[in-house]
C-alpha cells in the first residue's frame, strides 16, 4: 500500500545512483561504438544498442526526479518554514 505523501528528500537519493550509472554506460557506449564502426561487428552494435536504452531510461529516471522536486505541491509542502 503506497501512502501518497510527499517525498522531501529531493532528487539526491536517485542521482547519487543515477548519475555514476549513466556516466558507466555512456563510456560503454562509446567504447562499443569505436569498436563497432572499426570492426564492423554484430555483438557491438547489439551492445551499443543496449547502452542506448539504459541510458535513455536513466536520463528519463533523472528527469522525473527533477521534475518532481520543482513540482509546486512539493515546493508548498516542503519549504514550508517551521514552526517553533
Amino acid at each position: 500500500m503506497g501512502s501518497g505523501g510527499i517525498d522531501c528528500d529531493g532528487p539526491i537519493q536517485v542521482l547519487m545512483c543515477s548519475i555514476p550509472a549513466l556516466i558507466i554506460y555512456l563510456v560503454g557506449l562509446a567504447c562499443f561504438i569505436g569498436k563497432a564502426w572499426r570492426y564492423r561487428q554484430a555483438t557491438n552494435v547489439v551492445a551499443a544498442t543496449v547502452c542506448v536504452v539504459v541510458c535513455a531510461a536513466l536520463m528519463i529516471n533523472v528527469a522525473l526526479a527533477c521534475r518532481y522536486y520543482f513540482n509546486s505541491e512539493y515546493q508548498s509542502v516542503c519549504e514550508a518554514p517551521v514552526a517553533d
